[in-house]
This record gives structure tokens, sequence and C-alpha cells, in this order.
């Protein structure tokens, strides 16, 4: 059992694609992006099997905000800041090679709880995903008996799927992805530290 806290930059992404309404023609394609940071802490309970492959699950509170609004260049355009804020339940594959298994490789989904609201594009609010999974990969090294570091590469898994506006012959289909690497230092609390004896 650990208890963890990290951070790091995100990025968000938008998409916008217009097609005919009537013929599916692809019209325009408009991508855009914005940075900005994530911060994350909880407690992760992990199980190794013979100190090399394992489990792991937990929870933990996020939040994530980017530094300005993404603006689309057709239409001429801002979407508000990404603004979230989530619990979180990981669920994780984890493998130690090595004889001193120092190294924890882990790789899984994680399911969010949406704790935040607001606008993801006009008139529509992620009020209508109270919850939404990522995928998640990441690399920790044990620093001594109880301490560890490394690195956690996540992103979500189609939040914001598909929006759809019409207006006559043009039909209008956005999403947002965001997307972030961050910094996770952990403390053993209890429990074996995975080593074989």
């Amino acid at each position: 059992i650990q208890v963890f806290a990290g951070g790091g930059s995100a990025i968000e992404t938008a998409h916008q694609e217009k097609q005919d309404t009537y013929f599916r023609i692809k019209k325009s394609k408009t991508t855009d992006g914005a940075v900005g940071y994530n911060l994350q802490g909880g407690i992760n309970v992990q199980y190794l099997i013979n100190g090399e492959f394992g489990v792991g699950t937990g929870l933990g509170y996020q939040y994530s905000k980017t530094s300005g609004p993404v603006m689309y260049t057709t239409p001429n355009s801002t979407l508000p800041d990404w603004h979230a804020e989530s619990l979180k339940i990981p669920f994780n594959f984890l493998w130690s090679p090595g004889k001193r298994h120092h190294s924890v490789f882990s790789g899984g989904l994680a399911l969010h709880f949406n704790l935040m609201s607001f606008e993801t594009f006009e008139g529509v609010s992620n009020d209508q995903y109270p919850v939404f999974s990522s995928a998640q990969l990441g690399y920790a090294y044990r620093l001594g008996k109880r301490f560890q570091a490394g690195i956690l590469l996540e992103t979500d898994l189609g939040w914001y799927a598909r929006t759809a506006s019409y207006m006559s012959t043009t039909t209008t289909f956005a999403n947002r992805s965001f997307s972030s690497a961050q910094i996770i230092l952990s403390y053993r609390l209890f429990g074996k530290d995975g080593k074989k004896r």
C-alpha cells in the first residue's frame, strides 16, 4: 500500500471536421491545442506475484487545467479552457523484471468520476459525461526500501466523443482530447517491497 503525489504537463487537443450533410464529403478539418498542467495524489495498492508480475489499483484525486482556450480557424471561435477535476480508480498490470526488482513497469486503464462542470462546446457541458476512462503507462524506480519515483503517461479515451452540430448543408463534428506526462513520487506504508527473498 502506497501513498503518492505528482504533477506535470498536460496537452489538450481539439479537432473540428466539416462534412456535407447529404453526401458526407469532407469540406475542411482543423486542429488546435493548448498546454497546461496536471496534479494528482492518492493511494495505491499493488500485489506482485513472485516479485515480478502483479496487479494494482487504488483511489486518486486528479486536477487538470490548460493555460488558455483553444481556437478554431474555421470558424473563428474559441472554446473554454479545459478545466477538469475527477476521482480516479486505476486498474494496472505490473511487471518488475531483474533480480533486484528495482524497476516497475505498469500499464492499464483508469475510471474517472467527474467532479467539475465546465462548457466543452457551445451548449454542451461535461455534466453529460459523469464517468469517463483513460489509458495509462508508467515506470517507477525504487529508491531504498520505501520510496519510489517514476513517470506516468495518460490520455483520455474519448471523454467528449464526437459532438455534432447541423447547419443547413454542413455538419460539424468536434471532439476534444487530453493527455498528460507526470512525475510521480510514492511512499510505501504497508506490505513487502516485492523483492524475492
